[in-house]
């Protein structure tokens, strides 16, 4: 672990009226380091509003998620006057699986990336981009932020010395509202959409096609390593998913759903997880066998889905990554802004576009979440 006591002149000198005690920062580098800090921010976390399994939840999701999304994961801990203040989670992006200095900030994906007193965030925030950037291997870090947001962020960051910002739009997710029954949500779409939620779904219904809402870990992986097979363009290896399903049940309330057909082979499977009366889908895996070309995978998986959360009080469905397909048409896109704090020099600048463009590459040849029409 990499630590730094003090606050710089640069970051002390923030307009702010929060007062601050003696701070010192540190980085914990990769899974092992971060869940050996799990009894000292779990504590944290509750101190927060968190639930104790919510808690657990999230420390075991960001660290799964690194793997998912190809980063290695990093924590960096904030303490203030000997006592932990604030967490920030963030990955290390990795192009043909070597780590690079670019650093993403929110590997929780949907969670927000910062834990900590809301007074104190953008001094925090700029302890943490101060640190990191410190790093001899660091030539950027990057972060999202609500749009309202962004210019205050941008305003606190710029007086640190030897960096610039730079910002620019982006989606992070979309949210599908669900109404009280079925009928209603489909009365709700056009004509077109409507005519094949209904009938992909008599379609996969005549061929014995079966729906399983509540897929057991055992049921979950089997699916998952079945399908992970048939991904022609996907990003991801049975190495990456393979821990998905055991993090999502440390919620407490999992998204494990299948779509078989008559002879029981896995065709789709979806993996996410409940929050009240919200349900975030993280990935959604297709069979692409030529067979099934017209049998719009996605369309049925989705039809019956979005069914069997209406019917147990489920009201909105978040689509992590943002919603592709006919459906993105009826959902509520959340617009944010990325912001990217980098070194000056041509090097930073070099490591952020050579990530960013393999990130563009993959995005255009296989996302996380597949749609189908």
């Amino acid at each position: 672990m990499l630590t730094s006591p003090g606050m710089s002149s640069s970051v002390r000198a923030l307009k702010t009226p929060v007062r601050m005690g003696r701070t010192s920062t540190a980085v914990a580098l990769g899974e092992a380091a971060i869940l050996e800090l799990q009894p000292r921010v779990g504590p944290l976390l509750q101190r927060l509003g968190f639930e104790p399994q919510v808690s657990e939840f999230l420390i075991q999701y960001f660290v799964a998620l690194g793997h998912f999304e190809h980063r290695c994961p990093i924590m960096v801990t904030i303490t203030e006057d000997d006592e932990l203040a604030a967490v920030v989670f963030a990955g290390q992006r990795r192009i043909l699986g070597r780590r690079i200095g670019v650093v993403h900030l929110g590997a929780c994906s949907e969670h927000d990336f910062y834990f900590g007193p809301p007074e104190k965030r953008d001094l925090f925030l700029a302890l943490t981009v101060q640190k990191l950037l410190s790093l001899r291997w660091a030539h950027s870090v990057d972060f999202t932020t609500d749009a309202d947001q962004t210019e205050q962020v941008v305003h606190s960051l710029s007086s640190l010395p030897g960096i610039r910002c730079r910002r620019k739009p982006r989606t992070d997710r979309s949210t599908l509202w669900l109404g009280n029954s079925y009928e209603s949500f489909l009365a709700g779409l056009g004509a077109g959409t409507r005519h094949n939620l209904r009938y992909y779904r008599r379609k996969a219904m005549g061929s014995n096609w079966r729906f399983a809402s509540n897929l057991s870990l055992t049921e979950a992986n089997a699916a998952l390593k079945h399908l992970v097979r048939y991904q022609r363009t996907s990003v991801h290896s049975w190495g990456d998913l393979r821990q998905l399903p055991a993090i999502m049940t440390t919620s407490g309330r999992p998204l494990l759903c299948g779509l078989y057909d008559a002879s029981g082979q896995p065709l789709s499977v979806v993996i996410g997880w409940n929050d009240d009366r919200t349900t975030y889908l993280l990935t959604q895996l297709n069979h692409s066998a030529a067979e099934y070309n017209r049998a719009s995978l996605s369309m049925v998986m989705r039809a019956f889905l979005i069914s069997e959360l209406i019917d147990s009080g489920i009201q909105k469905l978040t689509v992590i990554g943002g919603c592709g397909g006919n459906l993105r048409f009826y959902c509520w896109t959340e617009r944010r802004h990325t912001v990217v704090v980098e070194k000056n020099g041509w090097l930073s600048k070099g490591y952020w576009l050579a990530a960013n463009m393999r990130l563009k590459v993959l995005t255009q040849t296989g996302r996380v979440i597949v749609d189908g029409n």
